[in-house]
């Protein structure tokens, strides 16, 4: 102090220069890294010059805040979603595997009844499509159908029975015919609960006797129908005749 005045300058004035040249630095400091923010944020559109601006300007009023996340790489994305398909399928086929210990240890009565109770159950058919290998096939007339009494031979599969033995069966009941059976030719779903096989086949011996269902079998060429024919099995002689490969088998 004594220093100050013998040189003709106030103590005051000296220690407040003083403090101005220390509190500069720092004070430019600070506006050297707040400048770049605040001009990226005076540049966004709601705080542009004459726009309406929102909430803490950033926006139009009443636009709605969206905050940016940062989205993870694409690679750890993929990642996550591989290991949640890995997960599912493990899960699944730890299911499956649960299921198939407990079937193998059940007796065999409880499968076939948990069989019987939760699958479909259904009244089995056969038809048979019996050429003379000149393209006719034979039809009959049957005697409990009225509007539709001519239609190809066939009938139902007992219990246990096998659909190709039960036409065999059902054609020398019905006429006294013996027949031969081939290959099935298509399968048909009548109803939810009528399932019908159609068998190509043909005749090895026998003379047609009429029987209470049958009382006449003949011979037709496609597109030449008897009256009364049914309409499903006129499709499916119509269809067998468009296949000459199977026709001369």
């Amino acid at each position: 102090m004594e220093q100050a005045r013998e040189r003709g300058v106030p103590a005051e004035r000296k220690i407040a220069h003083l403090t101005e040249q220390r509190a500069e630095p720092p004070q430019m400091l600070l506006l050297d890294h707040v400048a770049p923010a605040r001009q990226a944020r005076e540049r966004r559109p709601g705080n542009l010059p004459g726009a309406p601006s929102g909430p803490r300007g950033t926006g139009p009023p009443g636009a709605a805040r969206c905050p940016i996340r940062a989205r993870p790489p694409r690679a750890l994305r993929s990642r996550g979603r591989s290991r949640r398909r890995t997960a599912e399928v493990d899960s699944t086929m730890n299911r499956g595997a649960i299921s198939t210990w407990i079937w193998k240890r059940l007796p065999l009565w409880v499968r076939h009844m948990l069989l019987w109770t939760f699958n479909a159950h259904f009244i089995i058919g056969t038809v048979a499509m019996i050429d003379d290998g000149d393209g006719r096939i034979l039809v009959a007339r049957h005697t409990y159908r009225r509007r539709t009494p001519w239609a190809l031979l066939g009938g139902w599969v007992r219990r246990g029975e096998d659909p190709a033995d039960a036409l065999v069966r059902e054609i020398r009941e019905e006429t006294a015919l013996e027949a031969d059976v081939g290959a099935p030719l298509a399968i048909r779903m009548e109803s939810p609960m009528h399932l019908t096989l159609v068998y190509h086949a043909k005749l090895r011996g026998g003379a047609f006797r009429p029987s209470a269902e049958v009382s006449e079998v003949r011979y037709i060429e496609p597109g030449i129908w008897p009256e009364g024919l049914r309409d499903d099995h006129r499709a499916l002689i119509e269809a067998f005749a468009r296949r000459p490969a199977l026709r001369r088998a």
